[in-house]
């Protein structure tokens, strides 16, 4: 499918698309789950890894914050936006019943492995007709880090260095 500027837009990851993706995670068998799932991809750029190693205590839904990393000195503390919170809130108030450490749970209440992560993308590929992936999620965030004028916090970049290497170049034509 093309624009009428004879760009691929089914690999393009606009506010239309995005929008389709949440309609079809309606579908899913876990929606608020996978709902809340996507929208930490989408806002934070986050690896499948951060998902599945993420805990409940590193959640802070009454203060509006999440914690990534698991040592005490590399702790890296995001504020959840106001698209996200209400999707986590709603996830832990209907779907959430296990009381396990991890904060993503199946429906049996086990914790969620790396291979359950990425069917829900599966999903929502095959339901939706939309390439996405962690992967994409993740290059569309950077994208949007690169196109922003402000230079991006040290935060922003070190959840990014062990994919991208960084030169000391300028970042949205700021030097770093």
């Amino acid at each position: 499918m093309t624009n009428k500027n004879g760009q691929d837009t089914k690999n393009t990851l606009d506010e239309r698309v995005i929008m389709k993706l949440q309609r079809t995670l309606l579908l899913s068998p876990n929606p608020k789950r996978d709902r809340a799932i996507l929208q930490l991809f989408l806002h934070f750029g986050c690896t499948v890894k951060d998902i599945v190693d993420l805990r409940f205590e590193d959640v802070d839904l009454s203060n509006g914050k999440v914690y990534w990393n698991k040592t005490a000195s590399d702790r890296i503390s995001s504020t959840l936006p106001q698209a996200v919170l209400p999707d986590l809130v709603d996830y832990v108030k209907r779907e959430r019943r296990a009381q396990c450490e991890r904060f993503f749970v199946t429906r049996l209440g086990h914790p969620m492995r790396k291979a359950q992560v990425q069917r829900v993308f599966s999903f929502l590929q095959r339901e939706s007709g939309v390439l996405v992936s962690p992967y994409t999620l993740r290059l569309r965030h950077y994208e949007l880090i690169k196109q922003s004028k402000t230079i991006p916090t040290l935060v922003a970049l070190r959840r990014y260095i062990p994919y991208i290497v960084y030169t000391p170049q300028k970042v949205a034509g700021q030097q770093i």
